[in-house]
């Protein structure tokens, strides 16, 4: 950028920051006085006195380019230029308390930065999310993925900067829901991974955040769509299970938030859980709502586990397969049974280690009892498969749950339940939930 660009910045910055200055709390232009106060603390635009100040006046002083360096002999601590002017918390996003602000460089007041640098610095809320009184900002070494999060921040904030418009409506989501919906409508293939960062420099307390999405995970969300069409309406199922509406129908929590928080921040094999809590909930309901309906739950999220499992965790195809085939076997069972005993039993079992080795000794004498010439339940290999120690087992036990359920909806088990039957049914699974705590804790890491 040349000096002319920098001043065409300033000037913005400027005229935004000033025009925020003057709103009312909820008026037009109240949206903008509430970034720069999450970034610029105290600053002339945000400062609670700021009605009797002249805000143009003291913006200019410092966001204008200087005629002479402020600060001769220290050197930008951003980019090692002479710096030009000094800068504390109130006119910079350090994200440090208050209390740590004038022990930045030795002798300095602050942080000693150069002009150009203190202009990128106000410009950064133009390119960051506000959600919840916090600031979320995107890093990425592929530059194309880094310009297209940005870029999105710029057009929603463009559309609420201004003193014209109204105030931004309430946000539900959180800050990793901001990441989930960008990648999820990105249309190039992630170069890298992303780093986010979420922070607020206001006066309750300086706060950062700073997490890593894997770029296999990026992968994983940009363009489930297209790739797999079952998936990605497994995805949405995902989402709407665990969505939480009010008793007037408006929404009062995004299932979005869980989906997004357990596929970007928590341990990769997390996800599955969640993935089967959700359709341990739409199959234990009986009907799907109408919103659920083209999704086609039990169809739909088993595809989309099989496509993480592959994706992000590198579950390899020969282990995929052998859980496929178990599953064949179990859902005989399943169907060959009682209508509502024998799937209970199992997703009953499937939480725990233990339970589901027990189940699987009984059944598998059991099927002998009734089929002489029938082949063992369990191969030794599926054994070792499903009954490994740490987070691989409980993948691969989960990877049978949903094969399993996926095995029973292809055979239009349970379609023609009576309402009594569905009522019970409904009762059993209901209670049936992974959350119950036994023998064995899921691992954390």
């Amino acid at each position: 950028m040349t000096g002319a660009d920098l001043d065409l910045v300033s000037g913005a910055v400027q005229r935004d920051a000033v025009a925020a200055a003057r709103a009312t709390k909820e008026g037009p232009g109240s949206y903008w006085q509430r970034v720069l106060g999450a970034a610029f603390p105290n600053s002339p635009a945000t400062h609670p006195g700021r009605a009797r100040r002249d805000v143009a006046a003291e913006l200019a002083a410092f966001l204008d380019r200087p005629a002479a360096s402020e600060m001769v002999g220290f050197a930008c601590v951003l980019c090692a230029r002479p710096a030009d002017r000094v800068v504390g918390k109130d006119r910079f996003p350090l994200v440090a308390s208050i209390l740590y602000r004038n022990t930045t460089a030795p002798g300095a007041p602050g942080w000693p930065l150069c002009w150009p640098c203190l202009l990128a610095g106000w410009a950064m809320p133009y390119g960051a999310t506000y959600v919840r009184g916090q600031l979320v900002v995107f890093d990425s070494s592929d530059q194309g993925l880094l310009g297209y999060l940005t870029g999105r921040a710029v057009e929603e904030n463009r559309r609420y900067v201004s003193v014209d418009q109204v105030a931004a409506p309430v946000r539900l989501e959180r800050p990793t829901t901001v990441a989930f919906r960008a990648l999820r409508e990105y249309r190039e293939t992630p170069q890298s991974g992303v780093r986010m960062l979420v922070f607020r420099n206001d006066n309750r307390g300086a706060q950062l955040r700073s997490h890593r999405i894997a770029q296999r995970r990026c992968v994983f969300l940009v363009g489930l769509d297209a790739r797999d069409k079952a998936a990605g309406l497994g995805l949405r199922a995902v989402c709407r299970a665990f969505d939480v509406h009010g008793r007037d129908g408006t929404m009062r929590r995004l299932g979005e938030n869980v989906a997004a928080t357990s596929l970007l921040e928590q341990p990769e094999h997390r996800f599955l859980s969640d993935a089967r809590r959700a359709l341990l909930g739409i199959v234990s309901s009986g009907q799907p709502r109408p919103q659920e309906q083209s999704t086609d739950a039990p169809g739909t999220i088993p595809a989309l586990a099989r496509r993480y499992a592959k994706e992000v965790l590198n579950v390899s195809t020969v282990d995929t397969g052998r859980i496929e085939q178990v599953s064949e076997r179990v859902a005989a069972l399943i169907g060959n049974g009682e209508v509502r005993g024998p799937l209970h039993e199992f997703t009953e079992a499937s939480r725990s280690p233990r339970k589901l080795n027990s189940w699987f000794r009984r059944r598998a004498v059991d099927r002998l009892i009734t089929d002489p010439q029938a082949g063992p339940l369990l191969e030794p290999a599926d054994y070792e498969l499903l009954f490994q120690e740490g987070a691989d087992g409980f993948v691969a036990r989960d990877l049978l749950f949903f094969a399993v359920i996926a095995r029973l909806h292809e055979r239009g088990w349970g379609r023609s339940l009576d309402e009594t039957t569905r009522a019970e049914l409904a009762a059993e699974l209901a209670n049936a939930t992974p959350d119950d705590t036994d023998d064995e804790e899921e691992p954390r890491t």
